[in-house]
C-alpha cells in the first residue's frame, strides 16, 4: 500500500544522530555483500533518487528492521 509522504515534509528539519565510539549498530546483508555495502540499487526506500550515494541500513538492535545513516 502507498504511504505518501506527510505534507508538511518539506517543512521539517532532518533528523540527525551523531554516533559515538561506544554506540553498537547492526546489519543483516546479503552473503554476496560486505557488512558496509553501500547500496546504489534505488529500489530501497531511502534510496538515493538517482543512485548518486550509497546507503548503509542500520539497526540499535538484531531485531530493528533498520534505520538509515
Amino acid at each position: 500500500m502507498y504511504n505518501p509522504p506527510p505534507a508538511d515534509l518539506s517543512r521539517r528539519s532532518p533528523l540527525i544522530h551523531v554516533s559515538t565510539e561506544t554506540d553498537i549498530w547492526y546489519r543483516s546483508h546479503s552473503m554476496d555483500k560486505g557488512p558496509l555495502f553501500f547500496g546504489k540499487t534505488m529500489t530501497q526506500r531511502w534510496d538515493a533518487p538517482a543512485g548518486e550515494f550509497g546507503v548503509l541500513y542500520l539497526g540499535s538492535d538484531e531485531f530493528e528492521h533498520g534505520s538509515s545513516c
